[in-house]
């Protein structure tokens, strides 16, 4: 029970690395709402997790943003940490990466983290501290081929992240964010149009990886619910690579 009596938000939490780390919280004692703009995501998690407050919100919808998460408080009196892990990955070259396609991927992977940070600031001030997780990517570590719009707004993350720790230490949050590897989610099947990897492209996505596999979305929420939890108390404007390695080389 790491988490006993945490009211934690979690964004993108239908499904994939947020749905685990959702399913974890609970197991660890947290009560949880989660944000997700597919409703037939957040039905499904109204199904499993009946005791989770499951909310519709596009993160990149400033307004949406504004409405959902002091709901969210409402239902959990209150808020003690953050994880902002709704994504998305658009997989296209530099040439083909248009001005709308890179503002599509900031909206959702950098603007949707502000915006539900800033929203959420006033309830973890009123908590008297707490923790915010962003989830960022290891190709914003180490950027390969035709990811450059996920890679910049991703790596901007990072900087966001740093920043938000300096300016919110004083008020007793901490600020950390976890880059996942290749994991093996729906992200990962959507910004390869669903087509699953020939052997000889998994050989060379294996050659990246120190540990030469994919990963699963709940060894990313154990890495999330480390920075969440008093475990990691004097932890803050820290990148976590949970990536098999792939950022080393």
């Amino acid at each position: 029970m790491r988490l006993a009596g945490r009211r934690i938000l979690i964004t993108g939490g239908g499904s994939g690395i947020g749905l685990a780390t959702a399913e974890r919280f609970v197991t660890e004692g947290a009560q949880v709402a989660i944000l997700d703009r597919s409703p037939q995501s957040l039905a499904r998690v109204k199904n499993a997790l009946p005791g989770v407050v499951a909310l519709a919100c596009d993160v990149s919808q400033e307004a949406d943003v504004q409405q959902a998460v002091p709901l969210a408080a409402a239902h959990l009196q209150g808020l003690d940490g953050v994880c902002n892990v709704a994504g998305i990955g658009t997989r296209k070259s530099f040439d083909d990466t248009t001005a709308e396609i890179m503002m599509t991927d900031i909206a959702v992977n950098l603007m949707g983290p502000f915006h539900v940070s800033k929203a959420a600031l006033p309830f973890l001030r009123a908590a008297g501290g707490g923790t915010i997780v962003n989830v960022a990517s290891g190709l914003a570590l180490r950027p390969t081929e035709g990811r450059t719009a996920y890679g910049a707004s991703k790596g901007g993350l990072i900087t966001m992240t740093k920043a938000m720790a300096i300016d919110l230490a004083k008020d007793q949050i901490r600020v950390n964010v976890v880059c996942p590897g290749l994991i093996d989610t729906p992200l990962v099947k959507d910004a390869s149009h669903g087509a699953t990897f020939t052997p000889a492209q998994f050989e060379k996505l294996m050659d990246r990886r120190i540990l030469r596999r994919m990963g699963q979305a709940e060894e990313i929420a154990q890495a999330i619910l480390y920075l969440t939890s008093h475990e990691s108390s004097f932890v803050t404007a820290t990148t976590l690579a949970v990536d098999g390695g792939g950022s080393m080389h």
